[in-house]
């Protein structure tokens, strides 16, 4: 019975694995260190510093997602 429902959704399954990921990140962010002097959106960094990245940020980006902290399982794009 599983196997039928899951083969007959399987466009919504990939489409709802991908918004509960987005949703809710499992790495919420990581650390990384600059190898070399540069800016970022006119940001000075200097070798050796340390920078995160945090996911989470980024997925709920309102620029980037129509009402980015709504959880939509059935048809929410996950631009790439």
């Amino acid at each position: 019975m599983k196997e039928a429902v899951y083969q007959n959704n399987a466009p919504l399954l990939k489409t709802a694995v991908d918004e509960l990921l987005r949703y809710e990140t499992p790495l919420p962010m990581f650390e990384r260190y600059v190898l070399e002097d540069m800016e970022i959106n006119g940001v000075p960094l200097k070798r050796g510093a340390e920078v995160g990245l945090f996911y989470i940020s980024g997925n709920r980006d309102s620029a980037r997602f129509e009402r980015p902290d709504e959880l939509i399982l059935s048809d929410r794009t996950i631009p790439c």
